[in-house]
This record gives C-alpha cells, sequence and structure tokens, in this order.
C-alpha cells in the first residue's frame, strides 16, 4: 500500500512569530495538540535552547514548591541528603540554587547558597543566601551538622569564621 500523502500545514514560529510549512505527519499532529514546538528554522531553535534551562525552570519551579508554611520544600526529586533536584534540557540543578536564581539573579562567582534555616529541600528565598565554601562549612560545624576532618588549628580558624 503506497504511502498517504500528508497535506501541509501551516504554523507559526514559537520565537519570531513567523508562518511556514511544515509536512511531517507525527509532528503535525503533535503539534496540533500542543506537545511540541515549532520553530521556522534552525537559528530560531538554537536561540530559544541557549535559554531553555532559565526558561523551563521560571514556568515549571514554583508548581513544585510547597510554599505555605516557613519552610518551602521542593515536592520533586531528591538526592541521598535531601536536596532538591531538577533537570531542565541536559542540565541537573538543584532547587535551592534555582530558587536563589529565580529570585535574587545570578550566583555569584565561587558562591555555594546557604540555608539558614538547615532544612536540605527548603526553596524559601528569605532562608537563602550566597556564601563561600568556607562560610558553608563553618555555618554547618557550628551546627554540628558536619565533623571537621582536620587538625585542631584549622577547626580553630573554622570556628572564628561562625562569629
Amino acid at each position: 500500500m503506497p504511502p498517504r500523502p500528508v497535506a501541509p500545514i501551516v504554523l507559526t514560529c514559537d520565537r519570531c512569530g513567523r508562518t511556514f510549512e511544515r509536512v511531517h505527519s507525527v509532528h503535525a499532529a503533535n503539534l496540533r495538540m500542543g506537545r511540541l514546538r515549532s520553530y521556522c528554522s534552525r537559528a530560531c531553535s538554537d536561540l530559544v535552547q541557549k535559554n531553555f534551562p532559565k526558561r523551563l525552570v521560571a514556568e515549571t519551579f514554583w508548581a513544585r514548591v510547597d510554599c505555605t508554611g516557613d519552610c518551602w520544600p521542593w515536592l520533586g526529586a531528591r538526592d541521598p541528603d535531601g536536596y532538591g533536584n531538577l533537570r531542565a534540557g541536559n542540565v541537573n540543578y538543584r532547587a535551592h540554587r534555582a530558587a536563589y536564581e529565580l529570585t535574587a539573579g545570578p550566583i555569584p562567582s565561587g558562591m555555594e547558597i546557604m540555608h539558614a534555616c538547615d532544612n536540605p529541600p527548603c526553596c524559601n528565598p528569605r532562608h537563602l543566601s550566597p556564601g563561600s565554601h568556607q562560610q558553608n562549612m563553618a555555618h554547618q560545624w557550628s551546627k554540628r551538622k558536619v565533623l571537621p576532618r582536620m587538625g585542631r588549628s584549622a577547626a580553630d580558624r573554622m570556628q572564628g569564621a561562625v562569629g
């Protein structure tokens, strides 16, 4: 049986708004049902993909956070330490880092995001602040969450960084 001819459908580019025709039947059916994005050219697709992770996180992130209490826990996947994980494009993100970036802007270079509440899944921006690795470890050590693997003088320096 010969393949059935497929009539082209007219689509609108999701990036630039230009109209174009597409013939692929599977893509056309999925596009009509809103399951795929459509772009008029590789250039439009590449520009969107470049900003894909940030856009996707912004669109879906807060739906996965319980914002009802003081701490706002991540409701999606978590790692063994309890930190929320999400994937956008081909990039894995920790949920608290995404929450900080969405509300306060980019994380300063070389900084980590620290939880004031010591609750790993918390995404409440008021509980998150940037700090160096040393500050983060000193904070954890002061709360006795981490047992330092270091000599006495190094532990004293860490204790001094807490105050």
